[in-house]
């Protein structure tokens, strides 16, 4: 009933399709804030060394129970700036919607590792903010696609493909737009 009050576009490109691509000749891989696991477990045949962190304590659970019977090694206790693993360890780091450190990204890719990211850019539903903010403020406004390439470039990473969307959302009532700030709440 949800799909017919509030519709949003999906971008361009379908990341579980190419980070399926990418999974398929990669021999260690990490996912970064993988949530309950859904998005990772939907991507199996995971590579042999799979590992995923998760630090959000309800979907702890969740991830394990759904991502261990995959072989996936889940890693709740770390911080962004600190990963406990090894140097050059992984050869693609995925991340859809996640935080990270640049500089760790740098320590765990090997040499030709590739990380895999999509991310919400701080100008999200910029009308919607602007139809309910008196004095509309998007705390996240720099990040943007061109900061996360300078950053990316910065810390000595070659940018393969980079692509950046708006998509639109149509909400066709006022509880649909309850609704999705309840469950999107920042």
């Amino acid at each position: 009933a949800m799909k017919r009050r509030w519709q949003q576009d999906e971008p361009a490109w379908e990341y579980q399709t190419l980070a399926r691509e990418r999974i398929s000749t990669a021999t260690r891989l990490l996912d970064q804030d993988t949530g309950g696991g859904e998005l990772l477990a939907s991507l199996a045949p995971l590579p042999s060394f799979t590992y995923a962190t998760e630090s959000y304590a309800p979907n702890v659970p969740v991830a394990r129970n759904r991502l261990q019977p995959l072989g996936v090694h889940l890693v709740s206790e770390y911080n962004d700036d600190a990963l406990p693993f090894a140097d050059g360890y992984f050869d693609l780091v995925l991340n859809r919607h996640g935080g990270y450190s640049v500089s760790e990204l740098r320590r765990i890719l090997r040499p030709g590792g590739i990380f895999f990211t999509q991310q919400v850019g701080g100008r999200d539903n910029r009308r919607l903010n602007e139809l309910l903010q008196e004095q509309v403020r998007f705390p996240f406004e720099d990040w943007t696609l061109e900061t996360i390439v300078n950053q990316l470039n910065h810390a000595g990473l070659e940018i393969i493909q980079a692509q950046e969307c708006f998509p639109e959302n149509v909400f066709r009532d006022i509880g649909a737009v309850v609704f999705y700030l309840r469950i999107i709440s920042w």
